[in-house]
């Protein structure tokens, strides 16, 4: 025990330098309310800080769901963060697409999606954004890979297809065992339409010859069916053709030296006089006008997309932050290190923006069936751009 003398010693020199009577007098005159605020603070500083759970919908978005919907969103987000996302890091650093994923995916497809009968929206406006935001809030390769097998191979199907090959086609897509992939032939510049269709014979499938085509699938190899665009040479109208793996002339090459949405192994097609039957093209096709009925279908999705990509990036930066310790401190706990703090703050209200923005987009969708609302750009680029 220590000595109580050298204790008393001091206290007494403390007080010598405290004015007692100034100081109880200040304390008398404040009022309770602030000095309950001021033994807080003292108190609090005492205590470490527990960190919020991170959540970039601040708005809490899927509110808008029902309880049976929300059971839809959580077997979505729990198949990506617990399959996708452990693995998901390698394969972007290396370019590759997760085959390994493909049968657990499609699992994951079937309960949720699946569930009702196919449409490219097929569990409504609303949820089925959610659902896509979800998918890319953890890795939009992913995503893209759904949209580009669910919502334009089979949604080309769907929309423009005959019933016999809707019931050839369209069951074993559903079930992912055969995967689709999807060319507008533009290689070298947006809605410039390179490939060429002619007839052979009475079929107006026709031949087509010696173009090149960007495709949107999940692999170098030629998948099972490509549905490619192509214009014709007699009226320059836009058709679409179902090219199926191991046609003659037809060859696929992986687009190399990609830097965003590795995973998906985008391509270019070669076309060498490539004959396709009758029975392979899509009657409902006759003009560019349906292929943009339906990428305006598809649009509300891909900005759902797009506002999970923002989320997700939000999410791991302000992770990584309040782990790293930077001079002894951890950076965002600390008022000290303004710059993170700022970065997030910056990052927080345009994710927000980007949600709510997106739930604008699909009611204005739904109102107008499916037409894309005509939004002046100023005003959808103030939206996202807004802090």
């Amino acid at each position: 025990m220590a000595p109580v003398l050298p204790q008393m010693s001091n206290l007494a020199r403390m007080f010598q330098q405290v004015n007692l009577g100034a100081m109880v007098r200040t304390l008398g005159n404040i009022q309770p309310t602030d000095l309950a605020l001021i033994v807080k603070s003292i108190t609090d500083r005492a205590r470490p800080k527990k960190i919020p759970a991170i959540n970039g919908d601040f708005y809490d978005i899927s509110d808008v769901l029902t309880p049976e919907e929300r059971v839809i969103q959580q077997a979505v987000r729990s198949y990506m963060e617990q399959r996708v996302r452990p693995v998901i890091g390698k394969y972007w650093e290396r370019g590759e697409f997760p085959h390994e994923l493909v049968p657990g995916f499609a699992r994951m497809i079937g309960e949720t999606f699946g569930s009702r009968p196919y449409a490219i929206d097929a569990l409504g406006p609303t949820l089925t954004g959610i659902a896509a935001m979800e998918m890319a809030r953890v890795d939009a390769s992913m995503y893209t890979f759904f949209g580009v097998h669910w919502g334009l191979c089979m949604g080309s199907l769907y929309l423009f297809g005959s019933e016999e090959q809707k019931q050839r086609w369209m069951p074993p897509l559903e079930r992912f065992e055969k995967i689709g992939s999807w060319a507008l032939t533009e290689p070298d510049v947006g809605s410039a339409n390179r490939c060429r269709a002619e007839d052979h014979g009475t079929a107006r499938g026709g031949r087509l010859g010696h173009q090149r085509a960007r495709r949107s699938g999940a692999a170098t190899r030629p998948l099972p069916i490509s549905i490619s665009f192509c214009a014709h040479v007699s009226d320059h109208q836009v058709n679409a053709f179902i090219i199926e793996r191991d046609t003659p002339g037809y060859s696929v090459e992986k687009l190399e030296g990609k830097t965003a949405l590795r995973a998906v192994q985008n391509a270019n097609i070669r076309l060498e006089n490539v004959h396709v039957s009758e029975a392979n093209r899509l009657p409902g096709v006759t003009s560019f006008r349906d292929v943009a009925r339906q990428l305006a279908v598809a649009r509300s999705v891909v900005a759902w997309a797009m506002a999970g990509t923002a989320m997700g990036a939000y999410e791991r930066a302000l992770d990584y932050a309040n782990k790293r310790v930077q001079f002894g401190r951890r950076s965002l706990p600390s008022s000290s290190f303004k710059t993170g703090w700022c970065r997030c703050s910056v990052m927080s209200p345009r994710c927000r923006a980007c949600c709510c923005g997106s739930a604008s987009y699909t009611r204005a969708m739904a109102r107008s069936a499916t037409s894309a609302p005509r939004w002046p750009r100023p005003s959808a680029a103030s939206i996202c751009a807004r802090r």
